[in-house]
């Protein structure tokens, strides 16, 4: 456990039946839901970059439910954001080294498409576990890739983010994106 609050527990994914929980919940979202992935009949999100990365998901204390979930890679392994998303960095050069981090497939387990505000408590919950991840694990900066309407709940809740590159809109689901990089050391100061 990394750390919790009264109604959830923030915690790093490891046993083979939470990743295929996350990997259903990353499927539903971003092949089902934005279409922005490929389908695949075990209706499972597993791609190259989960070979090298962890993720941490906030889980309801009660029923075990994941709520949210984030993967987190880290340099110098391949970044999405140097991959699939460098054109939302603009002419920013990805730093992937020990210090940096590229924070991607940000899952919200939403209520029959509906962000709830338990929903976004549990997400709030799953940032502070990335600081103290962070914290531990020597990080300093986190790189980022998410829609519009996330990336400003994200600056609302206290991670100032510096937007790297223009907006990018990504078929189908026509969702405006933005490539983000935070320095822990300002936020913390």
């Amino acid at each position: 456990m990394i750390c919790q609050d009264s109604t959830s527990i923030v915690k790093l994914v490891e046993s083979d039946s939470e990743k295929e929980v996350a990997y259903r919940l990353r499927h539903r979202i971003f092949a089902e839901d934005f279409g922005w992935i490929s389908a695949s009949q075990n209706r499972l999100d597993i791609d190259i970059y989960d070979d090298f990365s962890v993720m941490l998901g906030s889980y309801d204390k009660n029923t075990s439910v994941v709520q949210s979930l984030i993967r987190i890679t880290r340099g110098p392994h391949r970044f999405m954001s140097d991959d699939i998303f460098s054109e939302c960095f603009g002419l920013h050069k990805i730093r992937r080294e020990y210090d940096s981090i590229d924070v991607t497939r940000l899952s919200l387990n939403t209520h029959n498409g509906h962000v709830t505000k338990s929903t976004l408590k549990s997400m709030k919950l799953l940032f502070h576990g990335l600081n103290i991840w962070c914290a531990y694990h020597g990080v300093r900066f986190i790189y980022m890739v998410t829609s519009e309407s996330l990336f400003r709940y994200i600056v609302h809740i206290g991670w100032t983010f510096e937007i790297m590159g223009p907006p990018v809109v990504f078929p189908p689901a026509n969702v405006k994106t933005f490539g983000g990089l935070l320095d822990l050391r300002n936020m913390r100061s």
